[in-house]
């Protein structure tokens, strides 16, 4: 049996522009690397405490982080979020010590979108100092903003009984005051912050991650969102798919896609079925897949 991992929770410094919160999980021996999750919106610095990740991959001399960047919004889609992430990501480099080429960023929904975001300014150096992360993933994160509006629209406009009717009133009406306007008014606010652009060549800011591992995780239970009157055009599944499709025409060879079924169950909302929730992950099979990540390179002659 595995050792359970030492916890703690760090704040950012009293006086500090940012304001995030995380909690850490080490392993007894050396680091050698950190797994960072980005919760999803309404998520906590709690979200793993009965995950098992946490102590497999501290049996491999992985630390992990669950950490919360940016107070309660729609996800890290404006320069402060991710200048907060990275702000939260030095503080845990100083305070662990992992090496800095062995980070593996990821989230659920909206921090997923902060996971990807983030590797991509890492990569395309956009953000002073950012870390470039040696894998990410996602699960069912919405990663084209403006697909995400629009789907969000259909919703409101039919106005029924849905999981996602309010938050869709909710969200809208914040993109709208982040960005000044829906995204046929500013079209370029939304494409600079959206992590994924169907729209624009190879993805818009999806480019970056052309040489980046990174596996993609959606439950698309179509059968579930029609009796919520959600179709397709409202479910993150397809910005999913298609950033998968677009870096693997890019030659990303390492961009991976896990398709499930009958996984999604919310236990913060009661065990409630949901397609769109954490529980769609298989936890033992995602350890294995970051172990491999940052497992060392090998040479020639090795």
């Amino acid at each position: 049996m595995h050792t359970v991992p030492t916890s703690a929770v760090f704040e950012a410094p009293e006086g500090s522009e940012a304001m995030y919160r995380y909690r850490t999980y080490l392993p007894a021996g050396p680091v050698r690397g950190l797994v960072a999750y980005l919760p999803h919106f309404g998520g906590t610095c709690d979200d793993w405490e009965v995950s098992t990740l946490p102590t497999r991959l501290a049996a491999s001399g992985i630390a992990s982080l669950v950490g919360l960047a940016i107070p309660e919004g729609t996800g890290y889609l404006t320069t402060p979020d991710l200048r907060a992430l990275h702000a939260m990501l030095q503080d845990a480099w100083l305070r662990i010590d992992w090496p800095s080429d062995s980070l593996v960023l990821g989230g659920f929904s909206a921090g997923g979108v902060g996971a990807v975001r983030y590797g991509e300014v890492a990569v395309a150096g956009d953000l002073a100092g950012a870390i470039r992360p040696r894998a990410i993933f996602a699960v069912d994160p919405p990663l084209d903003i403006c697909r995400w509006y629009r789907g969000m629209q259909i919703v409101i406009r039919r106005n029924w009984p849905s999981p996602n009717l309010q938050e869709s009133i909710y969200v809208s009406e914040v993109l709208r005051e982040t960005f000044g306007g829906a995204p046929e008014d500013v079209p370029m606010a939304y494409e600079r912050a959206s992590a994924v652009s169907a729209h624009l060549p190879l993805g818009g800011n999806l480019q970056h991650l052309r040489h980046t591992p990174i596996r993609l995780y959606t439950e698309p239970d179509v059968d579930f969102w029609l009796e919520h009157a959600t179709d397709l055009y409202s479910l993150n599944a397809l910005d999913v798919v298609f950033s998968v499709n677009e870096l693997r025409a890019m030659g990303n060879s390492r961009a991976e896609l896990v398709v499930t079924h009958a996984r999604g169950y919310r236990a913060d909302l009661g065990g409630m079925r949901l397609p769109h929730a954490w529980s769609i992950v298989d936890e033992p099979d995602l350890a294995a897949w970051i172990e491999r990540q940052l497992a060392p390179e090998r040479t020639d002659g090795d």
